[in-house]
């Protein structure tokens, strides 16, 4: 045994703030009172010590943060002597005041020292995890977005497309025939599954994850576990009744959220044994993918073993079992990637309809995923009464969809009744006078939920006087949580424990290996989990900022009252709050938020760099149809018709030649145009100098009517235009260089001097042109009245010329599509009902169409939009789509925009207690007792 890490040989785990393995053990009788002021025995004594985060009536072994004497080493049955502990016979006798001495002082400094930088670390802890908590919350509303248009989506689909809804349902059962006895092929290297199961193929499989987790089953036994697990929850209740004794289980295990995180559920199994008719049962209380990696592999091995021992796996749904979320969260591009198209999805989907919705222990605990309902008087007959739905509502309308809809999305709090916080999908909250009646209502002691990490990060959290258990299996939730997962074991003596665990990596698992002890550098640990989620936290602020520029943009241009395109920090950090509705200390943030070249100094913030630092792009496959939607945007708005250039004339003269955002919209758009009054915004920044909250419309006419009289010579125009691009992307300024030859500073050159000024122009752009088309652009802008040129309205057109070919112009339909994604590829989904992955071109704008109606503005698209989209995506020119390649295409500083977004691996790094958790005092409980490991 290695010394430090085994004592009197039992394998010690050191984990972070200094935790040693705990023993099972039942309650120890309560230890007699000490004197005030009396410290504690040390040595290998059970006792009452103070371990952080843990009960104190747990026995412990000795671990290194435990110092023994060596005269207590070499004499075992002899009281260990405690340093610094005097007899009441010596401080009788001591009348004077101790010497201090030098080396003393040093420790009492040190131990000071110690406390201020745990104090420190501790405040610390609980900022990073409020600031979780904002962020969590408001992917969680985004989800809510989500949802209310996705209720309706299908029927929108079949309004626009009836035909396409009616044949999936006959390809969908098509296909499940088909799957279950497709042939493997040859060169399929995966596991063999034989069938039907026996233990030795299911041994087998649990094998093969361990050794081979990245490659996936082939998917004719996906489609066999699945059509034969779904039989088996056809037939079972609503509420499963669950009892510890039955048959010859030695014990019951619950595991609460795995999120697709196999290393937990291997570790759990390690741990407490495989679940067996001779051994243990297990109940796993929902949320089994989404967020992880390996959500695909933890739903087939549980159901591998449900149908190898029916009495011993049982399943709750939860609000992960659900279609919409999947589509949200990322299991249903698991499964895509690793075992087919929509058609195995959605054979997920009709098993996760079958799942009881919640369970009863003994007839004494009720196991649920979220909590209790908003109704008052629920008894468990009404929970077994919930039908069985595909997809969980959004809105519930009758009895049976608001009770669903609350037990798997409610939340505890500390206030009594109910609550209807923002977040969680709409979820309701529950005080403890809640869970009092409805345990007394049916006659059970204590509720076990799930659904979220426990504030404080223990795995397991009690609240509601000890009536109510939070129970989260997934360690280091999302790979940098910084939490423990925990397991709930019931004996057949009515005895329940907690088993906290930290799951090692997933390729500690391999090859046969078995996982007895980790060993963890506490420091190193942390390090790594505040570095990964510090990343992790700008890179979900940055996409924030590029999904709302615009109103931020609009928001800050207000405040903008001089015009210098600057404003403070204070303002800057009021207007994130405001617009972003997240209230985070943004000024530490604020070096992440910027250019690296953009000076913020003397407290003020470029606002327009700042909204225009983090674009998103689809990527270089897909540049065509940018293309296509800027030059339609462009020619749109320089197409005014003669009756709208009049009406802005008539409103520029009464308001001076300066007009608001808003009456720019009014004056521009029409119901024909195709161009939407976010795409007006992006047009309208483009051309919006000085920055003020005021457009000068009189600027903006005299530029139209110079790009009016040059676009009708394309020629003039991309001359124009190529010379624009190359001085803005070389950092040159034309109107500095016009200047430079205006001797008299009137805005106006001569013909020659203009005609000079363009071959300088074109040197510093790095582009050549013949001097017959300098000579065409000059007398296609030279004004004969004056002889002059008025070269400051040739810049506004150069710059507006440019404007038309850069990406900012179709930042709204690339926000809407990364916004609402999920919904994007629900719709293809139902429209793929044969499962190849292509849809027809024709089919495509169906999708974008159906999910576009049920958008508000400002999200929603234009059709002529949605035309160019769906006819210059086809990179194959085969008239068909990659909708999936598509979607997923999305980038944001390199980064996939669509998996940030849909992905809420936030989570608090703090690895100690948080203050304001429910404390776990020593009184009496009906709940579990709590060890470690």
């Amino acid at each position: 045994f290695f010394f430090g890490r085994h004592f009197c040989g039992v394998p010690t785990i050191v984990f972070p703030r200094r935790l040693a393995m705990a023993t099972d053990s039942p309650k120890p009788m309560k230890s007699r009172s000490r004197s005030a002021g009396a410290k504690p025995r040390s040595g290998n004594t059970s006792s009452r010590g103070k371990s952080p985060g843990r009960r104190a009536s747990i026995t412990r072994t000795t671990s290194q943060s435990q110092k023994v004497s060596p005269r207590d080493r070499t004499s075992p049955g002899r009281r260990p002597s405690s340093p610094g502990r005097k007899t009441s016979a010596r401080r009788s006798m001591s009348t004077s005041k101790p010497k201090t001495t030098k080396s003393s002082s040093k420790k009492a400094s040190s131990k000071r020292k110690k406390s201020r930088s745990k104090s420190s670390g501790k405040a610390e802890r609980n900022k990073i995890l409020l600031e979780w908590r904002e962020l969590h919350a408001a992917v969680q509303r985004d989800f809510l977005e989500m949802k209310a248009p996705a209720a309706q989506l299908s029927q929108a689909l079949q309004l626009a497309c009836p035909k396409a809804l009616k044949d999936a349902d006959v390809a969908q059962l098509d296909f499940q025939k088909r799957a279950v006895q497709q042939p493997v092929p040859d060169n399929y290297y995966g596991y063999r599954l034989p069938w039907p199961l026996t233990e030795a193929a299911v041994h087998g499989l649990l094998r093969a994850v361990k050794t081979k987790p990245s490659v996936p089953l082939h998917e004719r036994y996906v489609a066999n576990i699945l059509v034969a697990a779904r039989q088996i929850f056809q037939n079972m209740p609503r509420v499963n009744d669950i009892q510890t004794s039955a048959g010859q289980h030695k014990k019951l295990i619950v595991v609460g959220n795995l999120n697709g995180q196999l290393a937990d559920l291997l570790y759990i199994w390690q741990k407490h044994g495989l679940p067996h008719p001779e051994g243990a049962q297990y109940l796993f209380n929902g949320g089994l993918v989404d967020h992880g990696e390996h959500g695909l592999e933890v739903l087939l091995l549980l159901l591998a073993f449900k149908l190898l021992h029916p009495g011993s796996v049982h399943i709750n749904r939860g609000c992960h079992e659900d279609g919409n979320a999947n589509r949200f969260f990322g299991f249903s591009e698991e499964v895509r990637k690793k075992c087919g198209g929509p058609q195995v999805f959605a054979l997920f989907n009709a098993l996760f309809a079958c799942l009881p919705v919640a369970s009863v222990v003994d007839r004494a605990v009720l196991v649920v995923h979220g909590g209790l309902s908003r109704h008052a008087g629920v008894l468990l007959e009404h929970l077994r009464g919930i039908p069985m739905l595909p997809e969980l509502p959004n809105n519930p309308t009758t009895y049976e969809e608001e009770l669903l809809h609350d037990i798997l999305w409610s939340k505890p709090r500390a206030p009594p009744g109910i609550g209807n916080k923002h977040g969680g999908a709409g979820a309701i909250e529950f005080g403890p006078d809640v869970t009092d009646k409805f345990l007394r209502a049916n006659g059970l002691r204590y509720i076990i939920r799930s659904l979220t990490v426990p504030q404080n990060l223990k795995g397991y959290q009690v609240t509601h006087s000890k009536k109510l258990w939070t129970l989260f299996s997934a360690s280091n939730f999302c790979g940098h949580a910084g939490n423990y997962g925990a397991a709930i074991e019931f004996t057949p003596d009515q005895k329940q424990v907690v088993h906290s665990h930290w799951a090692p990596p997933l390729s500690s698992f391999g090859y046969g290996r078995v996982v007895m002890e980790l060993d963890l550098d506490v420091k190193r640990l942390m390090a790594d989990i505040r570095k990964e989620t510090s990343a992790d936290v700008i890179r979900q602020i940055q996409l924030r900022v590029a999904l709302h520029r615009q109103d931020l943009y609009y928001h800050f241009s207000r405040l903008d009252k001089s015009g210098t395109g600057t404003i403070g920090l204070e303002e800057w950090s009021q207007g994130m709050t405001a617009v972003l509705k997240l209230n985070l200390p943004w000024t530490r943030y604020l070096p992440e938020l910027l250019p690296a070249e953009t000076p913020y100094s003397e407290q003020r913030i470029d606002y327009v760099a700042f909204c225009e630092y983090f674009p998103i792009d689809s990527g270089e496959p897909y540049s065509k149809w940018h293309e296509a939607v800027q030059k339609r945007i462009h020619q749109q708005v320089i197409a005014l018709r003669p009756d709208q250039i009049q009406n802005a004339r008539d409103v520029a003269v009464r308001s001076g030649g300066r007009v608001t955002e808003e009456e720019f919209e009014r004056l521009m758009s029409s119901p024909d145009m195709g161009v939407t009054s976010r795409q007006l915004q992006e047009y309208m920044r483009g051309l919006g100098r000085p920055m003020s909250d005021r457009l000068d419309i009189c600027k903006f006419l005299r530029t139209l009517e110079v790009i009016q009289e040059i676009n009708a010579q394309p020629e003039i125009y991309d001359a124009l235009q190529i010379l624009s691009i190359g001085l803005y992307q070389r950092n040159h300024s034309a109107k500095a260089v016009f200047k430079s030859y205006d001797s008299f500073h009137s805005g106006t050159l001569g013909y020659t001097p203009f005609v000079n000024a363009m071959h300088q122009l074109q040197s510093l752009a790095g582009v050549h042109f013949s001097d017959d088309v300098l000579r065409h652009i000059g007398m296609a802008l030279y004004n004969t009245a004056n002889a002059t040129v008025d070269y400051l309205e040739v810049v506004d057109a150069m710059d507006m010329a440019r404007f038309a070919q850069e990406s900012k112009i179709v930042q709204h339909v690339c926000n809407t599509l990364v916004k609402f994604n999920s919904l994007f590829r629900k719709a293809f989904h139902i429209l793929d009902y044969t499962g190849v992955g292509y849809l027809a071109v024709e089919e495509v704008m169906v999708g974008l169409l159906s999910v576009n109606t049920l958008l508000m503005a400002p999200d929603k698209l234009s059709d002529e939009d949605i035309d160019a989209l769906a006819t210059n995506v086809d990179t194959h020119g085969d008239r068909r789509i990659d909708y999936e390649q598509f979607l997923s295409s999305f980038l944001l500083d390199g980064h996939c925009a669509n998996k940030l977004y849909t992905n809420t691996n936030l989570s608090p790094l703090a690895a100690g207690r948080v203050s304001g958790d429910a404390s776990n005092s020593d009184e009496e409980s009906d709940g579990p007792e709590e060890s470690s490991e």
